[in-house]
């Protein structure tokens, strides 16, 4: 008999049996739970530039790739959420990209694959500049 992690367990100490201990469990950490939304968005929020090893193409995949997987939890974050999280942790080094894509959006709703690939152009010049 395996032991019950103690989150785990404080959340089905209320149930009394255990096929209803593990339907509530099972429940919770489905795709479409809230437990795996919740750690989906932590996970967006908390990907930057720096975490993804600095590499454009991994941090803009990454970001991509956590919101599409809310979005198949029913979880769906609007594009302007989405696109303030990844400007907001492109980290200093990327503040004018970031002022220019605001001075450019102004009034408008932004697209996310728009501003990636505004991203992805704005490192290929950065990249020739380098060499």
């Amino acid at each position: 008999m395996h032991k019950c992690e103690e989150a785990p367990r404080s959340l089905i100490e209320d149930v009394a049996t255990a096929s209803e201990q593990w339907w509530k469990l099972q429940k919770l950490y489905q795709n479409g739970g809230f437990i795996n939304q919740h750690i989906t968005v932590q996970e967006l929020m908390s990907t930057s530039l720096s975490s993804c090893g600095n590499s454009v193409d991994t941090y803009a995949f990454t970001i991509q790739g956590k919101a599409k997987g809310l979005e198949k939890m029913n979880a769906k974050l609007p594009d302007w959420l989405i696109v303030s999280i990844l400007l907001k942790n492109l980290g200093s080094k990327y503040k004018d990209f970031t002022r220019r894509v605001m001075a450019t959006l102004r009034n408008d709703e932004p697209v996310l694959e728009d501003i990636i690939a505004m991203l992805f152009s704005e490192d290929q010049c950065r990249s020739m500049r380098r060499s």
